[in-house]
């Protein structure tokens, strides 16, 4: 914790070149990184892997990645630093969707999504508990279990044999229930199938679309994205609202994967891209 506090020291008009560097640092190194950016890219756009495009939005997604995670440390220890707007619009949202009932928000790893859970606690003052699948390093499971409990968010590990129970438990109480699920769930028995950037067969995860069915409980997407330096702002959309109803599970999926979807391609520089989302 103590090295990133001093990332954190960082002044902010320095980021952009810190990034360059780590950029330019890294760059015989992440190979298989750009790799999957450009297979990845290939899927979406359809464009060839040695286009000028893809070869382009690469350096620009790396270097963007590298400035989120830059600035994101700056927000976990200076959150003076960052400058968040849409906290009120987004509160009237949320608190209206859940007024008498527990809450399932699922977000995408766009932006970022660690300083969001700060803002979710925030903006509803419940119990705010995320799911995260631990790292293979214990060293860096604990560092962020303590980045995440220090932006007021409780994790529920996804290896625990009593995960399911303890998600029922959050919303039974009315707690808020966070899922990050854009990434390829583990099998495609674990996901359902959908339409998900405009690739068809996209599997997301069955977990939150079982709990929103089964419980008829509100599901709002929330993202936190960038929009200037040590500047972003909070975007919520309703997808189902409390007592809806809906019992097609395929149907639920889909509307969470649009979901997602449309906030990728709103910041497209700003997603992932260097996961394996598809084979």
């Amino acid at each position: 914790m103590r090295f990133l506090a001093v990332i954190a020291a960082i002044p902010a008009s320095c980021l952009g070149f810190v990034a360059c560097l780590l950029y330019v640092s890294s760059y015989p190194f992440a190979g298989r990184e750009r790799r999957q950016i450009q297979f990845n890219v290939a899927k979406v756009y359809g464009l060839p892997t040695h286009s000028e495009f893809s070869k382009n939005f690469v350096r620009q997604n790396i270097l963007t990645q590298l400035l989120l995670m830059l600035e994101t440390i700056k927000g976990i220890f200076w959150p003076s630093a960052i400058e968040i707007s849409g906290a009120d619009e987004a509160k009237k949202i949320l608190n209206a969707a859940c007024e008498n009932s527990g809450i399932i928000l699922i977000s995408a790893h766009v932006g970022s999504w660690e300083l969001l859970g700060r803002e979710v606690s925030k903006a509803l003052a419940r119990p705010f508990y995320g799911l995260a699948k631990p790292s293979q390093s214990k060293w860096l499971t604990q560092i962020l279990n303590e980045i995440r409990e220090k932006m007021g968010a409780k994790v529920l590990w996804t290896d625990s044999p009593n995960l399911f129970q303890n998600m029922q438990n959050v919303t039974d109480s009315q707690g808020v229930l966070g899922f990050i699920m854009d990434q390829r769930p583990k099998n495609r028995k674990s996901g359902h199938p959908c339409v998900f950037l405009g690739v068809p067969d996209s599997h997301i995860a069955r977990g939150p679309v079982f709990m929103a069915v089964q419980k008829n409980l509100p599901v709002c997407g929330i993202y936190l994205a960038r929009t200037g330096r040590c500047q972003y702002r909070i975007y919520v959309s309703e997808i189902l609202s409390a007592g809806h109803g809906v019992v097609d599970q395929l149907k639920v999926a889909q509307l969470m994967a649009d979901d997602m979807s449309r906030m990728i391609k709103m910041f497209p520089e700003q997603w992932s891209w260097n996961y394996r989302r598809w084979k």
